[in-house]
């Protein structure tokens, strides 16, 4: 081995190839220099060594190559200084002392990389530098485009808000023009009812806005609905007292359990029997949490005009315990207490008879003829409750004779003419229930 640069190469290579070698390439490591010996030489080598071949290269790996290393460093600060630093190493390294020479560090190891291929490294850099900026650009257009994007979508959004903002403030317009002009026309119908100019009321009316509730509103379609009712105008008046339900919910349990009085009795007369079960229906929703009695045995009476099925009559018993258990016991001393049993007896007279309880039915409508506040519409309609109940005991003879007493008192009223009648004497609508039971005991 003539060293760790081939000699032969150097002299061979001229003067300046031999300088820029020495100042630019570095020499390799003895061991590695030594693996690349042809077999003959490495012999030779290590026997020279007193070492077989692999272990003199074992040794030569290490220490020994960091020492030459040094040694051959090309940057005069990086050599050793002395030849006795030179010295003092070996003499580390044979007393298995630590050497002062150490493999140079990846950052030392670069730098010299840098240095010796500095074009390489130089269109590297642009390129990389080119690419950063390129990608650094683009980002920067994304972000902006995505924020641009963003503000764009938040735009339309906001659009959209402003439109549908001004769609409800118009909608919100037009509804409160709506509610004035229906208010308007309430107004004015309900004088046109004061002047009794039925006709002039009930045409502004069919020609108004839908409303909400009211209770000029409902006052006004309750004297239409009684109106038409009165003429015999059965279809008008359920129709006007299909809006009468509708707006009267500010009304309280009195006045709306009467008003469906009146619709029941009018959709019967219409035949608008295909109705009456619907009917039926919302009259048991309006009341079913109700815990009045005399409501209770009103929706109970109304939705008896006609034979119920099973399941209305499952649905109207909790409304008819109430009422059963409210008027069980009256003072009679008490006038008002006495009128509000008498009616209920007949809605649970008719309750019983519908559910084929025929005794306890003639003893309701008995019980009612028993109070002593005469009211002539509640007495024809329990002397038809008996002759019904009778009639189906067998009991012919007595049946007839309360048909024929409860005949004469209704037809005697409708041969008069009906009018609007009053809590004491009762309402058109109780002469017309009456009417309704006289034709069914009838049959």
């Amino acid at each position: 081995m003539s060293g760790v640069l081939d000699s032969k190469t150097l002299l061979q290579s001229g003067l300046d190839e031999m300088r820029r070698t020495l100042r630019d390439e570095e020499p390799q490591r003895p061991s590695a220099l030594l693996t690349v010996l042809a077999g003959n030489d490495l012999t030779t080598t290590a026997a020279r060594r007193h070492a077989e071949p692999p272990r003199l290269i074992a040794l030569m790996r290490g220490d020994l190559d960091w020492i030459v290393m040094k040694a051959l460093e090309k940057e005069r600060a990086r050599r050793y200084e002395t030849a006795n630093g030179l010295a003092m190493d070996i003499k580390r390294y044979l007393t298995n002392e630590p050497v002062m020479a150490r493999p140079p560090s990846r950052i030392y190891r670069l730098q010299k990389l840098v240095r010796r291929n500095k074009v390489v490294f130089i269109a590297t850099a642009a390129v990389s530098a080119a690419l950063i900026a390129g990608l650094g650009t683009s980002t920067w257009l994304f972000l902006k485009e995505r924020e641009a994007r963003q503000r764009a979508v938040a735009a339309e959004r906001q659009q959209i808000r402003l439109t549908q903002d001004a769609e409800r403030a118009r909608s919100n317009e037009a509804k409160l023009r709506l509610q004035a002009e229906a208010r308007e026309r309430i107004t004015q119908a309900e004088v046109l009812v004061s002047q009794g100019r039925f006709d002039e009321a009930d045409k502004l009316i069919s020609e108004a806005p839908p409303m909400g509730p009211s209770v000029e509103h409902a006052a006004v379609l309750r004297s239409l609905s009684e109106w038409h009712a009165l003429q015999g105008r059965w279809t008008q008046a359920v129709d006007r007292f299909g809006l009468l339900l509708q707006v009267n919910q500010l009304d309280g349990w009195d006045q709306c359990s009467l008003d469906f009085l009146g619709c029941g009795v009018c959709l019967i007369e219409s035949g608008a029997a295909d109705h009456y079960d619907g009917f039926r229906q919302a009259g048991l929703s309006r009341f079913a949490s109700t815990t009045n009695a005399v409501g209770a045995e009103r929706i109970v009476k109304i939705c008896l005009l006609e034979s119920p099925g099973k399941t209305m009559i499952e649905s109207l018993a909790p409304l008819a315990r109430l009422a059963a258990e409210s008027f069980a016991t009256v003072d009679s001393h008490d006038t008002e207490a006495s009128f509000r049993a008498a009616w209920a007896s007949v809605s649970l007279a008719l309750w019983e008879y519908r559910q084929g309880h025929y005794a306890e039915s003639i003893v309701w409508a008995r019980r009612c003829l028993a109070f002593p506040d005469y009211n002539a519409p509640r007495a024809a309609t329990a002397h038809l409750e008996l002759a019904l109940a009778l009639s189906q005991t067998g009991q012919s003879d007595e049946a007839l004779r309360e048909l024929s007493q409860a005949r004469q008192s209704v037809e005697s009223k409708f041969n008069e003419g009906l009018e609007p009648g009053s809590a004491a004497q009762g309402f058109w609508f109780d002469w017309v229930f009456a009417r309704i039971l006289l034709r069914e005991a009838s049959k």
